[in-house]
């Protein structure tokens, strides 16, 4: 196998080439070719209704390229605004069943898709809160230790957006089938970086994005996936003419489509559909084995520079524990973040998570290492 030219992948990056851009877990950078993508989309707008059939193509072909990431069947991808409308558009085809009413999640999650989860308690439902105990998301064990005839759904993140600590599904995912229960997945921050098959993973429903790892130009876009046997059982609660059996139809009564396309409701955004495929084409030409091992290897360097240093960290230190991101437990996160970004370097803060540093794969190594120094010497003395 050839290995992957980084330093040559890197100038097709336009931000990397300005910047020390650590900053994938919040909005990842975009290959060149977005740009030309974005054009298409402004040229395209003038023709108005004569763009249609274009659009339809993008459209159309964002839904093979997604379903290609993460290993799925064609039909069984929806598109979306935003991951809160996709988990929202799976929750709401979900009722509670007798005594089985039970959603079961964790704390630390991220906060709008607990928003979406909790408020399932008006319908019925009874929230139950993994404890995240400071590391992100509770381990797999209290998962499974929670999971009985009494559970309807497990939701819960590949990867934490809070300590970037990496959760093994498996056993959650088995507890769950021999309890009868759905697993809904949140692969947010995992798409891109970890590898992502749905028929390795073996959930419900996985629930992703393009903007972060993925390197999508624009927001506006995210996907859900469903597996075939359990979309055939699931009808959509707030169904639009998108997923309709026949999209021209113009009929006066909603007729499901096939698969996860009967999720799809009204016209999407198209901005973000052409600004969305080169960072998708990139990953998929490159391969998420091999950035998983370009970021782990980038990964390992910043942390034992940061054990050096005595920099304290949130995420696990075992890479096979952990996602693309690594999480320093900094006082004034905000303020270092402000500092760096004066050097040219992008890192991100968020509470509860600290200062958040993602490698991306094009990344050099003495850019790893400047990252931990002014990281130390920003540590308040």
């Amino acid at each position: 196998m050839t290995a992957v030219d980084w330093t040559a992948l890197r100038g097709t990056f336009p931000t990397l080439l300005e910047r020390s851009y650590f900053a994938s877990q919040c909005m990842g950078p975009f290959p060149r070719g977005m740009l030309d993508d974005l054009a298409a989309y402004g040229r395209s707008l003038a023709r108005r209704s004569r763009a249609l059939e274009e659009w339809a193509e993008r459209w159309f072909e964002m839904h093979g390229l997604t379903e290609d990431l993460i290993g799925a069947p064609r039909g069984s991808v929806f598109l979306r605004d935003s991951a809160t409308a996709v988990s929202a558009a799976i929750a709401s085809a979900i009722e509670p069943q007798g005594e089985r009413r039970r959603i079961v999640m964790s704390t630390g999650d991220f906060h709008s898709i607990r928003y979406m989860w909790s408020a399932q308690a008006r319908r019925g439902f009874e929230v139950v809160h993994i404890d995240a105990n400071g590391t992100g998301h509770g381990d797999a064990a209290t998962f499974v230790s929670a999971i009985d005839e009494r559970v309807r759904v497990v939701a819960l993140s590949l990867v934490s957006p809070r300590s970037g600590a990496l959760l093994d599904t498996r056993p959650i995912v088995e507890a769950a089938r021999r309890a009868g229960a759905l697993v809904v997945i949140d692969a947010y921050q995992a798409l891109g970086v970890v590898p992502v098959d749905v028929r390795r993973i073996g959930a419900d429903a996985i629930v992703g994005g393009f903007h972060k790892w993925v390197g999508g130009g624009g927001t506006g876009l995210a996907f859900g996936y469903v597996a075939p046997e359990v979309a055939a059982t699931l009808e959509p609660v707030y169904p639009g003419w998108l997923g309709h059996a026949r999209l021209l139809g113009f009929s006066d009564k909603f007729e499901p489509g096939p698969g996860a396309t009967k999720f799809q409701q009204g016209m999407a955004g198209m901005e973000p559909i052409y600004t969305s495929r080169a960072g998708l084409r990139f990953v998929l030409e490159t391969g998420v084995e091999e950035i998983r091992r370009r970021n782990v290897a980038l990964s390992e360097r910043i942390l034992e520079r940061a054990a050096e240093r005595g920099l304290p960290v949130r995420s696990p230190l075992a890479s096979a524990r952990r996602g693309g991101m690594i999480c320093f437990d900094l006082p004034d996160g905000d303020k270092i973040v402000s500092s760096l970004a004066e050097l040219g370097i992008d890192v991100d803060y968020r509470p509860g998570a600290g200062v958040r540093v993602g490698a991306h794969p094009c990344a050099t190594e003495d850019e790893c290492d400047r990252l931990v120094d002014h990281l130390a010497r920003s540590r308040p003395s």
